[in-house]
């Protein structure tokens, strides 16, 4: 479920799956570095992201750097062709209390669904680039 295009963050233009916010580089993408290590590593393995990250490439020297408009507008159509997802459009406010869930979040999390996971855990914060303890 996502709740995109339903309910917008501030930081979101569209409903794409994969839409970059902050910056169009997946960093450098030449096999002497780390980063480009794992970029190939990745396109190895049949990659999805890498693989669109590819066919949307802009100019930017030893960086791999994406069209973000196109970059999601792949991603989301090659996830809606595959028979084996369903999309749900909808702002997830609460988390069930019967049986096993998994909440992926991040620093966009809702208002109500951040409320939600506080109750739930008792913790006074949401920390998604490791909060001190």
């Amino acid at each position: 479920m996502k709740m995109r295009p339903k309910q917008m963050t501030p930081a979101h233009q569209t409903g794409n799956c994969a839409e970059l916010v902050c910056s169009n580089t997946f960093r450098a993408d030449h096999l002497e570095s780390a980063v480009g290590l794992l970029h190939e590593e990745m396109r190895l393995m049949d990659s999805l992201i890498m693989a669109c990250g590819d066919q949307a490439r802009i100019p930017a020297g030893t960086a791999l750097a994406v069209d973000r408009e196109q970059f999601s507008t792949l991603v989301t159509q090659a996830l809606k062709a595959e028979p084996l997802i369903a999309f749900i459009e909808g702002e997830v406010t609460n988390i069930p209390d019967d049986g096993m869930v998994l909440t992926a979040s991040g620093p966009l999390t809702s208002d109500s669904l951040y409320q939600s996971i506080q109750a739930l855990t008792g913790e006074d914060r949401l920390c998604f680039w490791g909060c001190p303890r």
